[in-house]
């Protein structure tokens, strides 16, 4: 599946592990039907918000929970995906 996405929007996008990766392999262990809701909370640039939403055809509710690139910022126009807005939490 991930042969598809552009590599330059894979690299740009990454905050730590490959997400795309983990994404993919935890999807594995779901049963995952299209429709489905799940909710992205920490979502940073929202990379695995748009994976689960392309490749299963889940409605994908996202929160970041610190500053996010322009990605998430463009997030809405992406079908299945509901971008909830940042979160802030103080410890």
């Amino acid at each position: 599946m991930l042969s598809r996405y552009d590599p330059d929007w894979v690299i740009d996008g990454q905050m730590g592990p490959n997400a795309l990766w983990l994404a993919e392999w935890l999807s594995t262990a779901l049963d995952l039907q299209p429709g489905m809701r799940v909710l992205d909370l920490g979502c940073g640039k929202a990379m695995t918000s748009v994976f689960w939403a392309r490749e299963f055809d889940l409605r994908v509710y996202a929160v970041a929970t610190g500053e996010g690139g322009s990605q998430f910022r463009r997030f809405h126009r992406i079908p299945g995906t509901h971008p909830l807005g940042w979160a802030r939490f103080f410890a």
